[in-house]
């Protein structure tokens, strides 16, 4: 049986509802970029959404140079980008020993984490954004992760963060 709704990204439900002059968006006076998530953007088909809610946000909006359907990932492989971190708590937390050998595979997959997040870095700083938007959790823990450790300056948000309190509902 089909369901009788349809299921859509909050950014989109979001834009209909702009567009329908339903709110308004109280600007922020900052250079902002919009990173595609691939989960979002190549599997879901989600591109213009956000963007037409980033230009509300912000006439500094900036694309990053490989964006849309050209993006590049932000390294985070479905959550993979957790995985040293997780597998070594589980361990401890389950009584089960490290060994040497496990803590340099483990410091592998971090450097091999952050030679890969260093190209996203490099694009976020080419904009020279303050502030990088996305929709994916995985995405942001990666991405602070790596401009932390690449000493890039620029705070990496949810979208909704930022919306949540820069929406005037019209009464």
């Amino acid at each position: 049986m089909k369901p009788n709704y349809e299921v859509v990204h909050i950014t989109e439900l979001l834009v209909k509802w702009y567009e329908d002059g339903e709110f308004t968006i109280n600007p922020i006076d900052k250079t902002i970029t919009w990173h595609d998530p691939c989960q979002l953007g190549k599997r879901g088909g989600v591109f213009e959404a956000p963007r037409v809610l980033m230009k509300a946000l912000s006439k500094q909006f900036k694309e990053l140079p490989n964006h849309g359907v050209n993006s590049f990932c932000c390294s985070g492989g479905g959550g993979l980008c957790m995985m040293p971190k997780t597998l070594e708590d589980l361990a401890k937390n389950s009584g089960i020993g490290v060994t040497e050998d496990d803590k340099k595979f483990l410091d592998n997959a971090k450097v091999t984490l952050i030679n890969a997040g260093k190209v996203k870095v490099d694009e976020i700083s080419k904009t020279k954004a303050e502030l990088v938007l996305t929709g994916c959790p995985t995405c942001i823990d990666t991405m602070k992760f790596q401009v932390n450790h690449y000493r890039n300056s620029s705070q990496i948000m949810h979208i909704i963060d930022i919306l949540y309190d820069r929406i005037q509902v019209k009464k």
